[in-house]
């Protein structure tokens, strides 16, 4: 069911409630598409491959040992981090699709990998491991947990003075707010206030807030695009 929640006059957040299992069934259903930018329900190649390579631009790379990528899919952002010459002492990929963590499991890594079939739900129970890194991939409009609660988690799972880096979903898009198209409703659409509110209040200094246009591998003003990201330090 979504859920809008206005936060301004042109800002409109809208939470699609979804539990794990339907997410777990849609990303099943799409294991067996040819490509894997199909599979893991990107638009294009290009666009998902230049969502990493945004990340492997903006993060502090030589500060980062630990790294945990939520929603992993089928390992793609440590191929492009380590092309670019990044080693870890550990990287951690959790994704709630085995179909696509058995294909994690035959990329060929650099750095020591583990694997688990986990949700970002798990971040908000008993007492997570911490980590120099946790990447969120076109995760959040995905998962069903609203921006203040994934904040919360994501923050327990930081280390401090360490680093979040998220790409989603953008309702403050200027074709949106004119009214000349309207938010795409299978997943959450939000304001980019209600993102930078929910982190701060998290203990995370918002380092980065800025649009992107993965088609073209573009950062732009935060209006001129529907896809924007977050790199994030954790202080508190």
């Amino acid at each position: 069911m979504t859920r809008p929640r206005a936060l301004s006059a042109n800002q409109t957040s809208r939470y699609l409630s979804r539990s794990v299992a339907e997410i777990r069934r849609e990303y099943e259903n799409a294991a067996s598409a040819r490509q894997g930018f199909q599979r893991a329900k990107w638009g294009s190649r290009a666009g998902m491959h230049n969502a990493f390579t945004l990340g492997v631009k903006v993060i502090p790379w030589h500060q980062v040992c630990n790294w945990l990528d939520v929603g992993c899919g089928e390992a793609d952002f440590f191929k492009v981090a380590e092309a670019k010459g990044h080693r870890f002492k550990h990287m951690h990929g959790w994704d709630v699709t085995p179909a696509m963590l058995a294909r994690a499991q035959t990329k060929r890594l650099h750095s020591p990998v583990t694997y688990e079939t986990k949700a970002m739900q798990s971040l908000a129970r008993g007492k997570p491991p911490q980590f120099d890194l946790v990447t969120l991939v076109g995760v959040l409009q995905q998962c069903g947990i609203p921006p203040h609660r994934a904040a919360k988690a994501l923050a327990r799972a930081t280390r401090k003075k360490k680093y979040v880096f998220l790409t989603t979903k953008n309702a403050a898009w200027k074709e949106f707010t004119s009214g000349r198209l309207t938010p795409e409703p299978t997943h959450s659409w939000f304001a980019p206030t209600e993102i930078r509110d929910a982190f701060r209040a998290a203990g995370f200094k918002i380092l980065r807030l800025g649009g992107f246009i993965p088609a073209t591998n573009r950062i732009v003003p935060i209006e001129k695009s529907h896809t924007m990201f977050l790199l994030g330090q954790r202080l508190a």
